[in-house]
């Protein structure tokens, strides 16, 4: 058992994309960078950067997809903030080890910080359903 096992959980390899559209992952033509741990000096991972062009690519897809997203009713658009929500949940501990390793700091404060972010999922839940309600 290796010390940063949480990436595979996590689905990250030694070497990862840093360039998605939200729907694919793409290959990245930018610098490659390396996320050293402070705590002790090693590697963690590295990360593929974009250059001009994948970044012309994200921002044309994001455009096109903020079109077909401001037609689904917010009750529905909450939903999928929730279940995103859900997945961060089921990768909480994960997630904290990855966070604590690239900042450097205690495993068990990072939780809270996590807590914040699964909190903030839920909110558009509650409004899209107030607005929904409301109308």
């Amino acid at each position: 058992m290796s010390k940063l096992d949480f990436l595979n959980n996590l689905g990250l390899d030694k070497q990862n994309s840093g360039v998605s559209t939200g729907t694919e992952w793409l290959s990245g033509n930018g610098s490659l960078i390396e996320s050293v741990s402070p705590a002790d000096g090693s590697v963690i991972a590295h990360v593929r950067n974009a250059n001009r062009e994948d970044y012309e690519t994200v921002i044309s897809q994001a455009q096109d997809s903020f079109q077909e997203w401001r037609k689904i009713p917010a009750p529905q658009r909450g939903e999928i903030v929730r279940q995103i929500g859900n997945a961060v949940r089921e990768a909480k501990a994960d997630l904290g080890k990855l966070v604590s390793w690239e900042m450097g700091k205690i495993y068990l404060r990072r939780s809270s910080g996590n807590d914040r972010h699964l909190r903030f999922c839920g909110r558009p839940v509650a409004s899209a359903l107030r607005l929904h309600h409301a109308l």
